[in-house]
């Protein structure tokens, strides 16, 4: 029963991305931890290889050595690997950088490593095996964290700019699990996932937990509907705002005056992408601009409108060493 549910779901979304890609072949790179969701997609995906001749597979695996079973992890998914006949990819991460947090230097060192082995295999696209719970548990964290409000599309099942391609959002972990069950699949498990010091696994084992059971046992699903609902709404908002800045004749041309006729659902867009386009010549500017915030954005609109900027030398702080300024004499937005 449910290999039939998760190997026709691959087998569809493989299908609807030859579409979307206007492709014959697909070459994927599929990130394998050796936990039950990627042990089930490796499987799956290794499923639908052998009889969609046109889709290639190979296994990417990161070692961050952060678990006393990280080495054997590896060397699982090495086996599992081996055993499906795929080529396989690893790395071993060297110590994590001081001051920042593990959760944020293990993410981007692992997909910093996922992309070079894309480029190394003239891959379409990296895999990751993110599935329904996933998909509403980042929710939740957004929502209660306030990124939501400027990260407002969660987890996409394709990522064109980052190269992702993520199929299981529409299946459960429950689904994933009773089909490692049903096809004996083996998979290692993470104790870190139980640890609820971090946020992700106080919303996965409480709180989500406790809305199940207290208000609405199909949370995850009704959470998921509504990413995709709001992945539409930006989508549409969005190419609004692309439109208005393929008029402005150069990121360094955005008027305060024509910024301020806008809907203030546009302003702060624009004002938030015509800045990081600014920002674009000097690479630590950039990653400063990227990380300001909805709120800043919004306060910075509202400040534009004011008659703060007519004052001599009037600067708005938005944080992370970024700030806003208008020209007195052009009337023109900018970035410092």
């Amino acid at each position: 029963m449910y290999r039939e549910i998760v190997f026709g779901k691959i087998r569809d979304k493989c299908q609807e991305l030859l579409t979307r890609l206007k492709k014959k072949e697909l070459s994927l790179v599929l990130a394998v931890s050796g936990g039950l969701d990627s042990s089930a997609l490796l499987h799956a995906f290794s499923e639908v290889s052998k009889v969609q001749k046109n889709i290639k597979i190979s296994v990417a695996h990161v070692n961050h050595k952060l678990r006393p079973t990280s080495d054997a992890d590896q060397n699982f998914v090495q086996d599992r690997t081996s055993h499906y006949g795929l080529d396989f990819f690893t790395v071993n991460l060297a110590a994590k950088d001081q001051g920042r947090s593990t959760e944020e230097w293990a993410r981007e060192k692992r997909y910093q490593f996922l992309e070079s082995v894309r480029l190394n295999q003239a891959a379409d696209l990296v895999v990751t095996a993110h599935n329904l719970n996933d998909q509403a548990e980042t929710l939740l964290s957004r929502l209660l964290t306030g990124r939501l409000l400027t990260q407002a599309g969660c987890i996409a099942e394709y990522d064109q700019e980052r190269k992702l391609f993520r199929p299981a959002l529409d299946l459960s972990r429950t689904e994933l699990s009773a089909y490692c069950s049903e096809l004996e699949i083996p998979f290692v498990e993470d104790p870190s996932n139980q640890d609820q010091y971090y946020l992700r696994n106080f919303i996965r084992h409480e709180l989500l937990t406790l809305i199940r059971n207290k208000i609405n046992p199909q949370v995850d699903s009704a959470l998921s509907e509504f990413v995709a609902r709001m992945h539409a709404d930006e989508a549409l908002i969005n190419s609004y705002s692309d439109e208005i800045l393929a008029k402005i004749p150069s990121v360094n041309a955005l008027k305060r005056s024509d910024l301020l006729a806008l809907p203030k659902a546009l302003q702060w867009r624009v004002l938030r992408d015509q800045m990081i386009s600014q920002s674009k010549l000097n690479q630590n500017k950039h990653h400063s601009v990227l990380k300001v915030g909805y709120s800043a954005w919004v306060r910075a609109s509202e400040w534009l409108a004011s008659s703060g900027p007519t004052k001599p030398g009037a600067v708005i702080e938005l944080g992370h060493g970024t700030s806003l300024s208008v020209g007195n004499a052009d009337d023109l937005v900018i970035c410092s």
